[in-house]
């Protein structure tokens, strides 16, 4: 999982992303 310097914004999107992607 790549993380990104980006904050909580970027955090919600790869929880959506990851989500989305194990489902």
């Amino acid at each position: 999982m790549a993380k990104h310097e980006h904050g909580s914004m970027d955090t919600e999107v790869q929880e959506k992303t990851f989500d989305g992607f194990m489902s």
